[in-house]
């Protein structure tokens, strides 16, 4: 019953997150997760992943990291978080953000760039390339590499990579978090992470028990979310076809003849 429980209560994150949210409107065709390394810190080989799907220009994700800060100390040694660029199309700045973060995390202050586009994000907002090359002077960049790498949109294939990615995996609104391949929707408060946290670890050691080894539970937990994730889509899919007309549909099809 303990174990029904918490599955509804996480279900119900996903379905209500939209209140704590922004939403990505467009979902594009999705894609395999590749090779790539996004920002990350934490443990190596974790029993709990966390995949967090975040824009630079959305509030609820500013809210929310003061929260992870203190679950990452909480599991400290146990828990690996991935940083996911995932920005949104109506908010203007916030593809250029994401591509700032990838310029920074090259020049290895991925994490300091974070901190300051979060902590100050009026700069960038109402100053672009400018305003975050006073960041990146900041907190220590090569300014004039920095500069060059997003005029040039070095990043910014990567950038549409990294939302092809969230978007196979389920995501449509920031900010959003996989944890153990479980979906968290919304800056919700610390106490929501903790029973996904510990419901994470606990789903891990029983993988682990199974045979499988540490360093592949990632993989895993991944492959299963973009599964589930296909699997609504077609659900989603069905039901739209088999919907009734709405008065829409009608006032349309009047329209045609």
């Amino acid at each position: 019953m303990m174990k029904q429980a918490l599955s509804y209560f996480l279900i119900g994150l996903i379905m209500t997150g939209a209140l704590l949210s922004c939403r990505h409107e467009a979902p594009a065709k999705p894609l395999i997760h590749e090779t790539w390394v996004a920002p990350s810190k934490g443990a190596e080989n974790a029993l709990i992943t966390i995949h967090e799907f975040s824009d630079f220009e959305c509030p609820f994700c500013g809210m929310v990291t003061q929260t992870i800060d203190s679950v990452m100390k909480k599991y400290d040694g146990n828990v690996k978080l991935y940083f996911n660029q995932f920005p949104l199309p109506f908010h203007k700045n916030a593809h250029l953000a994401a591509e700032a973060m990838l310029a920074a995390y090259d020049q290895g202050k991925a994490w300091e760039m974070h901190d300051a586009m979060f902590s100050a994000r009026e700069i960038f907002e109402q100053n672009g390339i400018d305003g975050l090359c006073s960041m990146a002077a900041n907190v220590g960049l090569n300014v004039t590499k920095f500069r060059s790498d997003l005029v040039r949109g070095v990043f910014r294939e990567r950038v549409e990579k990294e939302i092809a990615f969230g978007q196979s995996v389920g995501i449509s609104g920031t900010p959003s978090f996989l944890i153990n391949g479980v979906m968290v929707v919304g800056a919700q408060p610390e106490e929501v992470f903790i029973v996904a946290m510990n419901d994470a670890q606990e789903r891990a050691q029983v993988l682990i028990k199974k045979g499988v080894p540490v360093e592949n539970l990632d993989n895993y937990f991944l492959e299963e979310a973009k599964n589930n994730a296909a699997t609504l889509k077609k659900i989603k899919e069905s039901s739209n076809h088999g919907r009734n007309p709405s008065q829409e549909d009608v006032n349309e099809k009047q329209e045609d003849d």
